[in-house]
């Protein structure tokens, strides 16, 4: 099981679409349409957004516990051929 860190005041938009389950360009619109609000450059999302999602904060804070980074590609290794 992962432990729980806190979950930090402010969250990044990559983050932020992780926990709602949105993709980051989708993200990215409603903060220009002002739906989500944001601060700064790049942009810094308050985590009390999420509750305006439907997320719970407690969740949220396991899940970004246990968020793995992208995965990291797979080299090809070339088989002998049999001749």
């Amino acid at each position: 099981m992962v432990s729980a860190k806190p979950l930090p005041s402010v969250l990044t938009t990559e983050e932020f679409a992780f926990l709602v389950r949105y993709h980051v360009e989708v993200v990215r619109r409603l903060i220009r349409r002002r739906k989500i609000k944001a601060y700064g450059n790049p942009k810094r999302i308050p985590c009390r957004e999420l509750e305006r999602y439907g997320v719970d904060l407690g969740d949220a804070a396991i899940l970004l516990a246990g968020r793995k980074g992208p995965p990291e590609p797979q080299l090809q290794v070339d088989q002998p051929s049999a001749a």
